[in-house]
């Protein structure tokens, strides 16, 4: 869960007398602010609105998404069968990636997971999903993960 610090009224009453003395030691008495856990609460007051976005610690599921589609792509180039890989049809594929979609959700951002949706929209509807594609999409999702992060 991602933090912030929580600053009381006390401490900044505290500061001010601090700030305002020649007392080099009023400063001692000053509690500092401490972390807490940022909550969709906390975030109302601005005019903006913003999103808590989960750590990912494991990019399982949005590999498993890219993997797929390259998996759906691929079949579609080389067969017209129904049988796509490991005995999964590409109704199962498709059934499978919406699943994991959902569970990706939280993890990303809005516009993340609307491009990634998109990508998926694109391939099931006949775009190409190659090696190229797939380095890609996993190399800027977990780019701008890392980036959240910070």
């Amino acid at each position: 869960m991602p933090q912030c610090l929580s600053i009381t009224r006390h401490f900044f009453e505290q500061l001010k007398v601090a700030m305002d003395t020649t007392n080099d030691n009023a400063g001692n008495n000053i509690s500092p602010p401490y972390p807490i856990a940022l909550t969709t609460q906390m975030l109302e007051c601005f005019e903006t609105q913003h999103e808590i976005l989960t750590q990912v610690a494991d990019y399982s599921d949005i590999e498993r998404i890219i993997e797929l589609l390259w998996t759906f792509s691929k079949a579609r180039e080389e067969t017209n069968n129904t049988i796509v890989c490991q005995g999964l049809t590409k109704s199962d594929v498709v059934s499978e990636i919406q699943k994991l979609l959902t569970a990706v959700k939280i993890q990303m951002s809005q516009h993340d997971y609307e491009e990634l949706l998109q990508t998926c929209s694109n391939v099931f509807n006949g775009a190409c999903f190659d090696d190229v594609d797939f380095n890609t999409t996993l190399n800027r999702i977990v780019a701008m993960h890392k980036n959240v992060m910070l």
